[in-house]
């Protein structure tokens, strides 16, 4: 966790006692340029920006700085907030979202409360990102793999080909994203009842391995071993 905060007060000193009582690590800067290079260099998995004074730092530019430097990472940013008046209507968490804060943090002292955002920052966001995470380096090895990967919805609509599979058939993405593998020639060397075959072991839930024909978009024939793995419940 990085906290962001001019100088220590009861607000800083609440979040230390919570991140320490729930094992978590807290480092604390006190300028933008600290921050942003704190933020490079280590990519935390939480940000507390304190806004709550009139001189306090421009969340906009260290969001928009922190971004600038590493650009790829997850961080959940949180804008530290003064309470609002119990007459007034609370205001709106609008403009934080547009400074590139992702969530709004109202001053809490309360060492437990601290705690319980603390957690719940870990359960809904820091949890995702590792799914983000996981979902981007999976999607960088398919994209760059060396075998042809095509991936299709139960109804065999094409979603998505990689650089290698556009390379060995001839077809760009953009002509097979959203329709059906049908649309691909189809070569007379192969089994005829091999697609039923294939169909079989799929609506069974069960992967498919052998030998296939395939037909690049010039007409030129060529072998390939093929795998098809079903994924069933995640069009």
């Amino acid at each position: 966790i990085l906290a962001i905060f001019s100088e220590n007060d009861k607000q800083l000193n609440a979040l230390k006692q919570a991140a320490e009582r729930g094992n978590y690590k807290l480092n604390v800067v006190h300028s933008e340029k600290s921050a942003v290079e704190y933020y490079q260099d280590y990519r935390p998995h939480m940000v507390f920006v304190d806004l709550r004074s009139k001189d306090a730092f421009n969340g906009e530019t260290i969001c928009k700085n922190m971004k600038d430097k590493a650009p790829s990472n997850q961080s959940t940013i949180i804008a530290v907030v003064n309470p609002s008046n119990s007459d007034k209507e609370e205001p709106s968490i609008a403009p934080l979202l547009a400074m590139g804060f992702n969530r709004r943090f109202v001053e809490n002292f309360n060492v437990g409360g601290c705690l319980n955002e603390l957690i719940m920052l870990e359960v809904n966001d820091l949890r995702q990102q590792v799914k983000i995470r996981e979902a981007d380096s999976l999607f960088a090895a398919i994209h760059n793999a060396f075998d042809s990967v095509e991936i299709t919805t139960e109804r065999s609509q094409f979603q998505y080909v990689n650089p290698a599979f556009e390379r060995t058939t001839g077809y760009w993405s953009s002509e097979l994203i959203g329709k059906l593998d049908s649309v691909l020639p189809v070569s007379d060397k192969n089994d005829p009842e091999l697609f039923n075959t294939i169909k079989s072991y799929v609506s069974r839930g069960k992967t498919w391995e052998g030998s296939y024909v395939g037909k690049r978009k010039s007409g030129e024939t060529y072998p390939q071993f093929v795998r098809v793995i079903p994924i069933i419940g995640h069009e």
